[in-house]
C-alpha cells in the first residue's frame, strides 16, 4: 500500500540576525510564550495576509495558492 505524499510540507529557511535584534526577538517570545521558530513563522504569515490584502494579490492569476 503506497502512502500519500504530504503535501503541506515545511521547509526550511535561515536567517541571520544581530545579537541584539535576535535577544529582543527571543525576549518576546517568552512573553508570547512560544518557541522562535513559530513566533517568526506566525510573523510572516501575518504581514503576507496583510499584504495580501492591501494588494489583492489573489485577484494576480500567478500568486501562489
Amino acid at each position: 500500500m503506497e502512502e500519500k505524499q504530504k503535501t503541506n510540507k515545511s521547509e526550511i529557511i535561515s536567517i541571520r540576525l544581530d545579537t541584539v535584534t535576535k535577544n529582543k526577538l527571543a525576549y518576546i517570545c517568552e512573553l508570547e510564550y512560544r518557541p522562535m521558530a513559530l513566533h517568526i513563522r506566525k510573523i510572516i504569515e501575518d504581514y503576507i495576509n496583510t499584504y495580501e490584502s492591501e494588494n489583492s494579490l489573489w485577484q494576480k492569476g500567478d500568486y501562489p495558492n
